[in-house]
């Protein structure tokens, strides 16, 4: 394996990962408005109609074996788990009822939790694919 990329099954566990992400975002995006706070519609709204598509994108570039792909992709997703995580911290710390029914905060605390490794897993793959990209030049 070159130390200059991620594992097979840890680039195959990021991509179906952001894949699942990406279809529920996409798919039931009104499920998620209420877990937008009032106060800042803009900056979360705008996210979270983007983060379906942005998901669904940088999961495809992944599977792509190109470096300048797999880069792109890398920044464009790590850039997109920072730019919602105010958006998971906010519906964890509330109590939320969506369609009738009260949502545990803890499904979003896992998830708020579960963003750790994965922000460590995409920073780690865009610097070992930089220094690759150095090596070869």
């Amino acid at each position: 394996m070159n130390p200059c990329t991620l594992p097979n099954w840890l680039r195959f566990g990021l991509v179906i990962f952001f894949a699942i992400v990406g279809l529920m975002h996409g798919i039931i995006t009104e499920f998620y408005f209420p877990q937008m706070p009032a106060w800042d519609t803009y900056y979360i709204v705008a996210p979270l109609r983007a983060s379906g598509p942005l998901s669904l994108v940088g999961a495809f570039f992944l599977t792509i074996p190109r470096r300048s792909c797999q880069l792109v992709a890398t920044w464009e997703l790590l850039l997109l788990t920072v730019w919602t995580l105010p958006a998971h911290v906010y519906a964890a710390a509330t109590k939320l009822i969506l369609g009738g029914v009260r949502i545990s905060p803890m499904l979003n605390w896992i998830y708020v939790a579960l963003m750790i490794p994965v922000t460590a897993v995409l920073i780690w793959n865009a610097v070992a694919l930089v220094r690759g990209r150095q090596r070869r030049s």
